[in-house]
């Protein structure tokens, strides 16, 4: 049985692929879902740093001290590790309505105020409407499959958030079909449901 769920707030990243309409451009509303005080209010905080680009079909995930819980928790943070310090969102991919993008966006839930992140290694090719999943207790981030220019993907991808460094994860047993629009979660440390 399931006891004591909390959820504080909750993050929507709008998707929009008007390069030319900046003025629709407001890329953060957030919910505040207190269920306690029955207030269900959504608003638009204000961001600093430079906006991502406009998009849509891309997939974030949140890593550091909250592990996913958003909240008041995030001001009363900080260290000098990823997975130790203040929450930060990450956003990859999407497209923008000519073209994919595979940049790193982050977004720190702390002062809120978006950066582009600067990533090695492997990087995974342009694409979106693809999968973010946390593993590695918070330590990494698997991204699998999603949709590019000229076909669709089933590969799977790995970013260490401590080295912002990609790797493309080696599959064992049945390689899922290749796929977008899904949803993937993790199961065990070693098993990953996709749907």
């Amino acid at each position: 049985m399931i006891k004591d769920i909390k959820f504080t707030a909750g993050l929507l990243i709008e998707g929009r692929t008007n390069k030319h309409d900046h003025r629709s451009l407001r890329p953060l509303s957030l919910l505040n879902t207190d269920i306690v005080a029955d207030t269900m209010v959504w608003s638009r905080p204000v961001t600093t740093g430079p906006l991502p680009s406009p998009r849509a079909g891309h997939a974030a995930v949140v890593v550091g001290g909250a592990s996913g819980v958003l909240g008041e928790e995030w001001s009363q943070m900080g260290s000098t590790s990823w997975n130790d310090g203040p929450a930060k969102m990450l956003l990859f991919g999407g497209g923008d309505g000519s073209s994919y993008l595979n940049d790193v966006c982050c977004l720190d839930l702390n002062t809120l105020s978006w950066s582009t992140l600067q990533t090695g290694g492997t990087v995974p090719s342009p694409r979106s409407r693809h999968t973010m999943t946390l593993i590695n207790e918070g330590r990494s981030v698997l991204m699998l499959g999603g949709g590019g220019d000229t076909h669709v993907y089933n590969d799977v991808y790995v970013l260490d958030v401590e080295t912002m460094k990609w790797s493309r994860a080696a599959c064992h047993g049945q390689v899922p079909f290749s796929r977008w629009g899904h949803t993937s979660l993790m199961l065990t440390d070693r098993h990953c449901l996709i749907y």
